[in-house]
This record gives structure tokens, C-alpha cells and sequence, in this order.
């Protein structure tokens, strides 16, 4: 016949035991920082986050008092990565303290941005929130998007190259990558004395700043016009888009080769000369360099009547340095039968840069022999008709 009497579970009071230490401990485990500061809780809906470099991101943090005793709670940043640059704001402010009580928690943000030049995956951000011996901590995973900055400022064509006085366009694009709308302003540094007008594509209308839905793009166009007598040579411009949450910046860069002209005069400045026909007539003719660049190899040139001769000396220039002068004879011989009056003879320099000419008036006067030739001539057929009357009047 069995014993049904009950026997003592010998063991079962320990596994039971056993199985709520455990528990404890694994309750103990998880909630460390709420057991060890029962009084304070701090804590985000966004433990970890991802970022752009460049990026300036923002996350709400939440400061509450478990016992719903009313605390004065101080809230910091234990740690962060260098030159983040973390704070916590609060009604448009930087705040270390909020007052917590009852079940009602406090609304703190946190601000950093990350570096352009950023680098690692993965970085930590702890805040801490104290009240007497009670403490509570939070990290912040931060992990590093590769994806880029999220404002882009790019261009096709960061290098143009002309003469000085000419008007150089860049076209640029400006992009939102961010996951919010971000208004922008625009800012430009170029060498003094130089014309800038920033605009947006196939408009006139210039602009300092302007604002991008996200995901979008705005096509820019940056006029530049340096001053007329800039010097050859390069110069830099750096346009900026700055924002809330980061900025880019494109480095342009325009390559001035000089401005090339030139000018031909006289001494006095006055266009005219005065020549004696079938004889060499010297003309002294200055050309100038009114460029920015150095004007070099000039051949001299004319235009001119009919059976004339027009020589220069010398018929070549070297070189005339920006805002120099240099003079040049130049030896007309009108044709011996031209009559007295007056003429017009061009007198130019052109070389591959340059081509210019200037238009002289010459008046022509008889030389003197044939004057003398002229009278006596004339007082011959004047004699002739005098002799003439004096033979037939007597008959």
C-alpha cells in the first residue's frame, strides 16, 4: 500500500529562492541609475542619432522627479567629443538648473555640431542631471554619417581667366541635404574695389540670403567685375552659405591677364601736321600704353593718299610698360603734284593683343621753288599780252 503522506521538496525552497535573486538581479542590472537615484530621471526619445559632419543637430531631453518631490535638479554635460561644442537650451536659453515636481517633467534641448573634419564612426555624448546625492546619466550615441556635410555649395568651373575691366560669371548650386528646411545666408569676400553681384539662376534680382526646403537646390549665379586698371595677376573669392545647422563654402579663384590698349597722338595731343609736297616731312607721333599689361612687339602702320610715302623710325616697338609712352618719327612725303589742301593720313601700332589707329589731318603746302616757277610763269603770259597789244594796237 503507498504512503501518500507528503514528503518535504527537498530543493524547491532554494530554486525558488535562487530564481528570485536572479530576478533581482537582473532588475538591479537594468535600472542601476534609476535604483541608485530614485529621486531624478533623465532620459531622450532619441538615444542615438545620426549626423552629417558640419551638421548641427538638436535632440529634446526630458528632466522628471520619480517621488514627485519638487527638486532643484543641476543638469550639464559630463562629456563630449572635443570642439562639439554641446549645450542644453531651454526657452531661448543656455540652462544648468531646471525646478522638477510633481509628475510633470521638464523640456531641455541639446545642441552640438560635429566638425567638418570630423572622424571615427561612432562617439558619445553624457549628460548628467544631479539633485543633492541623487544622480542620473544619459548617453548619446552619436554615430558619423559618411554621406557628407548636410548643406552642399558646388560649382563646375572655380577658375576663370581674362582681361582686367572684363565681367566674370561663376555658376554655383547650393543643395539642402538636411532632413529639415534651412534659410540661409550668403556671404562673399572679394578684393577690394571689385563690382559683386550674387543672384539667383536666369534672375536679376540680388540676394544676401534665401531658404531651401529639404532635399532641395537653388542655382546661384556670382557676378564679379575687378576695376579697370587691375594689375595682372590672380585673385581669390570665397562665397560662403551659413546656416543653422552648418555651411559650405566654394573658393573661386579669376586669373586676370591684363587689359590691352593703346592709343596714338601727338605730343600735343593734336591730330594735325603741316607737309610740303614731293619733300620728307617729319612727324613726331607718341603711342601709349593705357593698358594694364605691357604691350610688346608693336608694328607701326599707315594709311594714306595715293603716290604718298609714309616710314616710321623705328618701325618696331619693343615694349611700352602700362601707362608709358614712347615717340617715333614718322616721315611723310606727299606726292610732288599734290595740290595745296588738306589730307587725312592714319598712323596705327597693332600687335596679337592690340590694334588701334588714329586718323592725322595734313595740310599740304607747295614748296617754294615751284612758287617762284609759278610767278614767273604767270608774269611770262602776262608780258606775252602786253607785247600782243602793244604790236596790234599800233596796226
Amino acid at each position: 500500500m503507498l504512503d501518500t503522506r507528503r514528503k518535504p521538496m527537498v530543493g524547491a525552497v532554494p530554486v525558488a529562492v535562487l530564481t528570485m535573486i536572479a530576478t533581482l538581479a537582473t532588475v538591479l542590472l537594468i535600472s542601476g541609475d534609476a535604483l541608485a537615484s530614485p529621486g531624478i530621471i533623465i532620459s531622450t526619445p532619441y538615444p542615438g542619432v545620426s549626423v552629417k559632419p558640419g551638421e548641427t543637430a538638436r535632440l529634446s531631453v526630458s528632466v522628471a522627479s520619480s517621488d514627485g518631490a519638487r527638486r532643484v535638479v543641476d543638469v550639464s554635460v559630463k562629456s563630449a567629443p572635443q570642439d562639439w561644442k554641446p549645450s542644453l537650451f531651454a526657452g531661448g536659453y543656455r540652462v544648468h538648473q531646471v525646478l522638477v515636481q510633481g509628475n510633470e517633467a521638464q523640456f531641455l534641448e541639446l545642441e552640438f555640431t560635429v566638425p567638418e573634419k570630423a572622424v571615427g564612426e561612432r562617439h558619445q555624448i553624457v549628460l548628467e542631471a544631479r539633485s543633492g546625492a541623487d544622480v542620473s546619466t544619459l548617453p548619446i550615441d552619436v554615430r558619423l554619417s559618411m554621406v557628407g556635410a548636410s548643406t552642399k555649395l558646388v560649382t563646375d568651373y572655380p577658375a576663370l581667366q581674362g582681361p582686367s575691366g572684363a565681367e566674370f560669371r561663376f555658376r554655383l548650386t547650393l543643395s539642402n541635404d538636411a532632413a529639415t528646411e534651412q534659410s540661409y545666408s550668403l556671404l562673399v569676400a572679394a578684393p577690394e574695389g571689385w563690382g559683386i553681384k550674387l543672384t539667383p539662376s536666369y534672375s536679376d534680382q540680388e540676394i544676401a540670403s534665401l531658404s531651401l526646403k529639404p532635399g532641395a537646390s537653388q542655382g546661384l549665379e556670382l557676378s564679379a567685375k575687378p576695376p579697370a586698371k587691375a594689375e595682372a595677376g590672380e585673385y581669390p573669392l570665397i562665397i560662403k552659405a551659413m546656416s543653422s545647422r552648418g555651411s559650405a563654402q566654394v573658393e573661386l579663384k579669376v586669373t586676370i591677364t591684363g587689359k590691352y590698349e593703346a592709343e596714338v597722338t601727338t605730343p600735343g595731343e593734336r591730330l594735325n601736321a603741316s607737309v610740303v609736297s614731293g619733300r620728307d616731312n617729319y612727324v613726331t607721333i607718341v603711342v601709349k600704353n593705357t593698358g594694364s599689361s605691357p604691350l610688346r612687339n608693336l608694328r607701326l602702320f599707315s594709311g594714306k593718299p595715293t603716290n604718298w610715302s609714309v616710314t616710321f623710325k623705328p618701325e618696331t616697338i619693343d615694349n611700352i610698360p602700362p601707362g608709358e609712352s614712347k615717340q617715333v618719327e614718322a616721315v611723310i612725303k606727299p606726292d610732288p603734284r599734290a595740290v595745296a589742301g588738306d589730307y587725312i593720313v592714319g598712323v596705327g601700332v597693332e600687335n596679337d593683343q592690340v590694334y588701334t589707329r588714329s586718323d592725322l589731318r595734313v595740310t599740304v603746302k607747295t614748296a617754294t621753288t615751284w612758287g617762284i616757277v609759278g610767278i614767273l610763269v604767270v608774269a611770262g603770259v602776262v608780258l606775252w599780252i602786253l607785247d600782243l597789244f602793244k604790236r596790234y594796237g599800233r596796226r
